[in-house]
């Protein structure tokens, strides 16, 4: 997915430098497991998978942001979202400062990120957490509780540089 963020951000970025604009684009990636055990049976077992874009736009004393939950293969609603927010600057209200955008500097923080954590399946999620309580049950103590795993990723760029911030985490 970080290669899709990083591809993606600098598509959007020439979209909007195209279109003469000052703006910073922030993507927030996150998958989710989670699985509920009641009475030593899964009662729950679903996830989640989902894409934020949060556009900001920049102009004089004026300044207009949006987002969107979207699908990545979907590049054509998200700039339609793009152009919605260069919209949205026209009629956006007065400031009494002028909003301050920063070129940033590109980094890659990924020292809270497991990958076979983020990969497991909801499966192997399972096959573990019947490894770690194997013999701990009987008649009187039977399984119950959550187990959860996530996968976090955020993308981070803007009109001034060509730079990509990026940071990544797993739970």
């Amino acid at each position: 997915m970080e290669t899709k963020i990083r591809e993606t951000l600098v598509e959007l970025r020439e979209y909007g430098l195209a279109k003469k604009a000052k703006f910073s684009l922030l993507w927030q990636y996150e998958k989710s497991s989670f699985i509920r055990y009641a009475n030593s049976g899964i009662s729950l077992n679903t996830g989640e998978d989902l894409n934020r874009l949060y556009i900001t736009v920049y102009g004089d004393h004026r300044k207009a942001e949006t987002s969107l939950i979207f699908d990545p293969a979907d590049l054509d609603t998200v700039k339609q979202m793009f152009d919605q927010a260069l919209q949205m600057l026209e009629f956006a209200g007065e400031l009494s400062y002028q909003p301050a955008l920063f070129a940033g500097e590109g980094y890659t923080d990924k020292r809270g990120y497991d990958r076979d954590l983020a990969e497991m399946s909801k499966d192997e999620m399972i096959d573990f957490v019947d490894q770690a309580v194997l013999g701990l049950e009987t008649e009187d103590i039977v399984l119950s509780g959550n187990f959860s795993t996530g996968e976090t990723m955020l993308g981070h760029m803007t009109s001034l540089s060509a730079e990509i911030g990026f940071w990544a985490a797993t739970d």
